[in-house]
């Protein structure tokens, strides 16, 4: 049988003696074909056989990682990065982050941070729809908490979420 896709010169760690010392995978079908060595390599690929190089890179074949927070892993690309080990160390710098951030968008464009803990803040508060205001009227914002289980938003959002 062939495969559709071959990872070769990997680092398999298949978690079985039998293959401790794999460098191949082999896939067909969204199920792995074959774990071997390098030298398989010929005898399963075909003229349109997918080979991706490795490069001794660790792969672990069937490995399914059941919990993770995809959502929240891409948010945190998307939204300002409020924790504190970031220099949040008051609501000003919260301020400031959102002012430069508004800077580059257009009217209307949301701002959301994520992150914010008012323990650390000198403030020793949370900020309010009104430290928000100050910073800009023309785009809503929402600030959630480290928690996640409390969010901030300014008076455009508020009115934009009917609140």
């Amino acid at each position: 049988m062939k495969a559709a896709l071959i990872l070769a010169n990997a680092n398999v760690i298949a978690l079985n003696r039998k293959f401790s010392n794999a460098q191949l995978i082999a896939i067909k079908n969204g199920k792995i074909l074959a774990v071997s060595k390098n030298d398989d390599l010929k005898e399963l690929r075909h003229k349109d056989t997918k080979v991706v190089d490795c490069n001794g890179k660790a792969v672990l074949p069937g490995f399914i990682d059941a919990h993770c927070h995809i959502p929240s892993f891409v948010e945190s690309f998307l939204t300002l990065n409020l924790d504190p080990r970031n220099k949040i160390r008051s609501i000003s710098d919260i301020q400031v982050k959102i002012q430069q951030l508004s800077q580059g968008l257009p009217p209307g464009t949301w701002i959301r941070g994520k992150g914010y803990n008012e323990f650390y803040l000198i403030d020793k508060r949370h900020p309010t729809r009104w430290d928000l205001d100050v910073v800009t009227s023309k785009h809503p914002v929402k600030l959630t908490h480290r928690t996640g289980h409390a969010h901030v938003l300014n008076s455009l959002a508020l009115g934009l979420v009917g609140i």
